[in-house]
């Protein structure tokens, strides 16, 4: 049996975020990872997906290149290309997060799956490790749905998308999440044919309606075709192809593809644990339930980020560790109720959004007013051709104090962050009107929104 001060399942942002400063101090730390570091944000999610967004985004760009008087005469993607250089981006990435356990003599690195044998002992490759403090951090997988016939189809998720060797001529999605409309994207622009099934009335049901409405007509638009209403019950083979059988809003349907993604959302990996022999609760859905401080049933054993729900993202998962670090180094009592999370959709135009809907504030009984105002009034965004999208701002009656931002726009997850600050800091509508914004930049129409200036176009 080895110990430890701290053991940290998990390798991805959450768990290295966590590690730092302990290691700093000293403790002798076992991190425990069954794959490879930097978990799925660095090797099969976020960043693989922003390599082939950026290739996807620059193509179509090219291609409109003649609305700014440039004269093109012909632009195509080379997937094989495309592939090669986000495999590599990937490859630097990754080996920047291997190597961040060899800067400590004092973190000890397991690979290997990790299996509770009591509450502060898990089991590495037949080796025991034992630690009075562990954290969990071991993240989520894509999640698969129980629909007959599909385990005897070649059928993928975004972990085998990203490894395609050539495009296939015909995909089908199967949800309308963040995921699925990012992939839809990269797909169709590369010259691919893209169906999205979605069970809910609408793509993006968890955004901002107005949001979801203008990008399900982006997508229509660039010839993406959207099934909604739409519930697969059974999947079959058939001439090498892909049938589904459907039940819609307008009675039974079949389609025929060649290629079937699942995008069907994400299912914590608390199963691969044996958390029953550490007596740790998880909820119906299997994420690991914490207080307001990531600790879980079991004194001494905490967890954090993707495995217990909420809000997926790795700059949150990053955050958890970061904040649980200072509880655990510092005995400084932590809450993590306060924090707001943002997050951002990097397809084209952009998706952004903090705190809370108007429906969230109905709900709520908030009393509130919107400010809200389109990116064709945005000077920047006139003179650079993007002004599909506009910025919509809430703010709580009286007071005007900002309880939630929603934009849909070129680089909306950037200019979220003014948001982002002022509602960190109790900001009102006033002190948006009171800074001097920089014209012509897109952030301005963050101060346009604030002025209501709806009818001027800032020229």
């Amino acid at each position: 049996m080895k110990n430890f001060d701290l053991i940290i399942i998990g390798g991805g942002a959450a768990g290295i975020s966590t590690a730092r400063a302990p290691a700093e101090k000293g403790w002798q730390i076992a991190m425990v990872e069954q794959e490879f570091m930097g978990g799925t944000c660095t090797n099969f999610g976020c960043m693989p997906t922003k390599a082939l967004l950026s290739s996807a985004h620059l193509l179509h760009k090219i291609k409109k290149a003649s609305e700014h008087g440039i004269r093109i005469s012909q632009a195509s993607g080379d997937w094989s290309s495309i592939k090669k250089r986000k495999d590599k981006l990937i490859r630097k990435l990754r080996s920047g997060s291997e190597k961040f356990p060899q800067k400590y003599p004092n973190i000890t690195l397991f690979r290997g799956e990790a299996s509770f044998k009591s509450p502060h002992q898990i089991v590495v490759n037949e080796e025991t490790l034992e630690a009075d403090r562990i954290v969990i951090a071991a993240g989520a997988r894509s999640a698969v749905p129980p629909i007959p016939g599909l385990d005897e189809i070649d059928y993928m998720t975004s972990r085998e998308a990203l490894d395609l060797e050539s495009l296939p001529e015909k995909i089908t999605i199967l949800g309308g999440g963040v995921l699925a409309v990012e992939f839809a994207q990269i797909f169709n622009r590369l010259g691919t044919k893209v169906s999205i099934i979605e069970m809910n009335d609408t793509i993006l049901a968890n955004l901002d309606p107005d949001i979801s409405k203008l990008f399900s007509e982006v997508l229509k638009d660039e010839g993406i075709e959207i099934l909604t209403n739409a519930k697969v019950n059974q999947v079959s083979a058939r001439h090498q192809q892909i049938l589904l059988h459907l039940d819609t809003s307008d009675g039974e349907r079949s389609i025929q593809t060649n290629s079937l993604m699942i995008a069907a959302g994400r299912k914590p990996n608390s199963d691969l644990l044996n958390l029953e022999a550490a007596d740790i609760a998880v909820d119906k859905r299997g994420f690991i339930k914490v207080d307001d401080a990531y600790a879980t049933s079991k004194e001494g054993v905490w967890a954090i980020g993707d495995i217990i729900g909420g809000a997926m993202f790795t700059h949150k998962a990053r955050h958890d560790g970061l904040y649980l670090a200072k509880h655990l180094v510092n005995k400084k009592k932590i809450s993590n109720r306060h924090f707001l999370v943002p997050w951002a959709v990097f397809t084209d135009p952009e998706m952004a959004s903090v705190g809370i809907t108007e429906q969230e504030a109905d709900n709520k009984e908030i009393s509130y007013e919107v400010y809200s105002v389109p990116f064709k009034k945005i000077g920047r965004a006139k003179v650079t051709e993007n002004t599909e999208g506009f910025i919509k701002m809430i703010a709580e009656k009286p007071g005007k104090r900002i309880i939630g931002a929603h934009i849909i726009g070129e680089q909306a997850g950037e200019i979220i962050h003014e948001f982002v600050y002022a509602m960190d800091n109790g900001g009102t509508v006033a002190d948006i009107q009171d800074m001097i914004h920089i014209h012509p930049t897109l952030s301005e129409g963050i101060f346009n929104t604030a002025m209501l200036s709806e009818s001027d176009d800032y020229e």
